[in-house]
């Protein structure tokens, strides 16, 4: 049954992991995300547009350089940040953009992929709004997520390996609780109509009666060209040299994505606790390339001895 109370949708998902074109196709069923002037215009590196509220990347952007980090981010922000001081002033800001922008809306969307990082902020306004969230995971290959980003902003495959990383153990860990689903980005660009349907009927989002006329426009909007690498979990092994932990956290997306019935299960949570303590702790996700965490620890012991 829909939820009487407004809702919100968040699209989560790493950089360049086609979260833009997901938010789009999710927006043609009904979920407001602004209109034109509020939104980040087209580039040449995103034709069909970002489909993100300035002010809200905007707020995001100083709260993450206020935790002195930022949108390429390799490392976890300090524990439990949401709840300091410092934040009320953000907080308050995205609180006004809300009630402004999206009050009367009972479906609203947004999306930016410092998100992922930043949800539990997120998770704590809305639940004082009494607005209820939830989640649209969009994960892709860390491989063709690196590729792209070796092109776009000239990241090294590591890096962009652990930014991968980070930012999805931080999707799956906040969105915990939330009613969510996770799709896959070549699932996707493969059948963009079916699974469109499948974020639908897990949502509870409208679907037309004669669905016609959004098969078009879904054709239009899924262009081949879209799909500039297309890797399997062989290339991942091969061309990223991944560590046992990366290798897992990425099938284990892979099997969520087959199987959705397990999103929610005591399984996904082991896991998800698992794969998080042990990336937290510092294991590699690079063979023979220690993680950032493990260089900032040895680096505190350092200062420490000094």
């Amino acid at each position: 049954m829909v939820s009487q109370k407004p809702r919100a949708i968040c699209i989560l998902g790493m950089h360049r992991s086609g979260t833009s074109l997901l938010t789009r196709a999710v927006n043609l069923l009904g979920p407001y995300v602004g209109t034109p002037n509020l939104l980040m215009p087209p580039h040449e590196t995103n034709p069909t547009g970002f489909w993100e509220h300035l002010e809200i990347v905007q707020i995001h952007k100083q709260i993450m350089k206020k935790l002195k980090s930022s949108w390429d981010t390799t490392r976890p922000l300090p524990p439990r940040w949401w709840i300091t001081k410092e934040m009320l002033p953000y907080k308050a800001r995205l609180k006004n953009i809300i009630v402004r922008d999206f009050a009367g809306k009972t479906l609203w969307m947004w999306k930016d992929p410092r998100t992922c990082l930043l949800l539990p902020l997120w998770k704590s306004i809305l639940k004082e709004l009494g607005i209820d969230l939830h989640c649209v995971l969009v994960v892709r290959n860390p491989i063709d997520v690196a590729s792209s980003l070796l092109k776009r902003d000239h990241i090294s495959v590591k890096k962009s390996l652990h930014m991968w990383a980070l930012h999805t153990l931080n999707s799956l860990q906040y969105s915990q609780g939330t009613r969510r689903v996770l799709i896959h980005y070549d699932r996707f660009l493969a059948n963009g109509h079916g699974t469109l349907y499948h974020i639908a009927k897990k949502l509870d989002l409208p679907w037309p009666a004669s669905d016609l006329h959004l098969k078009q426009t879904m054709g239009r909007l899924i262009q081949p060209d879209l799909r500039h690498s297309f890797s399997s979990v062989d290339d991942l092994i091969k061309k990223g040299n991944v560590a046992p932990l990366l290798l897992t956290l990425y099938r284990m997306c892979l099997i969520i994505n087959r199987f959705p019935e397990r999103m929610n299960s005591p399984w996904m949570a082991k896991n998800v606790k698992r794969l998080c303590d042990a990336y937290y702790g510092g294991k590699p996700l690079i063979k023979g390339y220690p993680s950032p965490v493990r260089r900032r620890i040895k680096r505190k012991r350092i200062k420490r001895r000094k």
